[in-house]
Formats: C-alpha cells, sequence, structure tokens
C-alpha cells in the first residue's frame, strides 16, 4: 500500500509540475524543446497513474485473499468467499424490502454457505436510482443477507427512509 501512496504522490507532483510547462512549452520562445517537455511531463504522469491503479488493485486483491478469506474461515468454516463476485439482483427485489425503483446495481464479497442447516447468501450491495439530470439516489448500500426461512410465510416488510412521502 506504500508503494501506491508513493506513486499516487508522484501522480500530484507531476501534474502541478505539467502546468509551469505547459505555459513554458506554449511560449513561442520555447520551441520543440517546451513541446518535449511537455510529451515528458505527460508521459510521467501517466506512468505515476498507471503504476498507481496496478499497485492499488494488486494490494486490494491480496487483501482480500490472504486477510478477509482467512478471518471468514476463522468464523465459520466452509464459507465460500467469492471477492470479486455479488449476489444477483432478484435477490433484492424479490426481498420486497425496498419498493423504490433503481437503475444502479452493483457489489462485491460474496460469502455463500450453510449455518445450523439454513443456506444463506450475503455480499455487499450498492443500490441506486439514477435520475434524470445526473442525480443518484442511494437506496441502499451495505451488507445484504439472503436466506430462506419460512417458505410458508406470507407478508411483507418495507423499509423507508425518514423523509419518505409515498401515498399507500
Amino acid at each position: 500500500n506504500k508503494k501506491a501512496d508513493r506513486w499516487g504522490i508522484g501522480i500530484i507532483i507531476f501534474a502541478f509540475a505539467l502546468i509551469p510547462v505547459i505555459i513554458y512549452g506554449l511560449k513561442g520562445t520555447s520551441g520543440n524543446f517546451g513541446k518535449c517537455m511537455i510529451a515528458v511531463m505527460v508521459v510521467l504522469v501517466g506512468i505515476s497513474a498507471h503504476n498507481y491503479a496496478k499497485i492499488s488493485n494488486a494490494f486490494e486483491t491480496n487483501f482480500k485473499e490472504q486477510v478477509i478469506k482467512q478471518i471468514i474461515d476463522f468464523i465459520q468454516p466452509g464459507l465460500i468467499y467469492k471477492p470479486d463476485v455479488f449476489m444477483s439482483s432478484s435477490y433484492f427485489r424479490n426481498s420486497g424490502l425496498f419498493s423504490n425503483r433503481y437503475n444502479v446495481y452493483d457489489g462485491d464479497d460474496l460469502i455463500e454457505g450453510t449455518y445450523k442447516n439454513v443456506f444463506f447468501k450475503c455480499s455487499e450491495m450498492n443500490v441506486y436510482e439514477r435520475r434524470s439530470r445526473g442525480t443518484i439516489v442511494a437506496i441502499f448500500q451495505g451488507l445484504f443477507f439472503a436466506a430462506p426461512v419460512n417458505k410458508n410465510f406470507t407478508g411483507g416488510t418495507f423499509v423507508y427512509s425518514k423523509n419518505h412521502n409515498e401515498n399507500f
């Protein structure tokens, strides 16, 4: 993670240094040297950004595989952990917990298995509604659990925000 931080600092330094280089390079007196300086600075920003993303992603992947997986195995051996997978949106929709519409759905860190003879799934989920004019409203963010408890049970529970004003 420290390596990624160093490349992140490099992005900031090279990006700020790029401003005076562009001003100098676009002056008519700098000639080709100024244009070469701009190109070098742009390449340095690009290399720093690439290395930052690569190292940061590798750190996250290693952390999930080495740390999170061991924690899950310690809590309940035999659970299946898939760090880059999340539950299907049908689980969220069929739960009936939220009556809001949504059109943005993602997540990660799927955990599934059996605990005391009950199969369950759990994953981080981020559910949003993207409205016109680019407004995004969060509907759900957090861990979402799904487990069949009693298939003969009929009823429902709805979760509304504090200032929800839907007429029934």
